[in-house]
């Protein structure tokens, strides 16, 4: 696992720890309009295939669905977390924080 994988993966099991059905809900305005903002920029095909998924999962507030995603060394997941519609659920803090812990490992 590279590094830009590493840092993606840190960043989404720490979004994993918190998801719970209160959180997704929460969740879902702002990572719908990221699916929105995504469906209208992303053009490679592996990137636009994964976005069907992701919005199925968020519709359908598939809270066990999405942490599968968020986590998993999957081949297949580890693509979908390169469009996951998650930008701007962590504050900047969160996110140096989580980042750091990285450089300490």
């Amino acid at each position: 696992m590279n590094t830009s994988d590493r840092r993606t993966l840190v960043l989404h099991r720490v979004l994993a720890e918190r998801l719970d059905a209160a959180a997704l809900a929460s969740w879902t305005p702002r990572s719908l309009a990221n699916l929105n903002r995504l469906e209208t920029g992303v053009q490679e095909r592996t990137h636009v295939q994964n976005l069907a998924p992701w919005r199925c999962l968020v519709e359908a507030g598939d809270v066990v669905g999405i942490r599968a995603v968020l986590v998993s060394n999957e081949a297949d997941w580890i693509a979908m977390r390169e469009v996951a519609p998650m930008a701007g659920i962590l504050t900047a803090t969160e996110r140096l924080a989580a980042l750091n812990s990285i450089r300490r490992s």
